[in-house]
């Protein structure tokens, strides 16, 4: 037996998790596809795909 055999090792990939969309977000549509659009704390423009579970909420 091998002591590597037993030692945990991490990750190199971060971990996908979904947020809720900001109560002030924008639903739209553009090319048959659902998208949400939004600014942050700092006024950035942000956009995503939202996925049918989201859209559901």
């Amino acid at each position: 037996m091998t002591r590597k055999a037993n030692r945990a090792t991490g990750t190199v990939y971060k971990k996908t998790y979904t947020k809720p969309l900001p109560p002030d977000a924008e639903a739209f549509t553009r090319k048959g596809e659902r998208f949400a659009r939004w600014k942050d704390a700092k006024g950035k423009s942000l956009k995503q795909i939202q996925e049918e579970a989201a859209v559901d909420s």
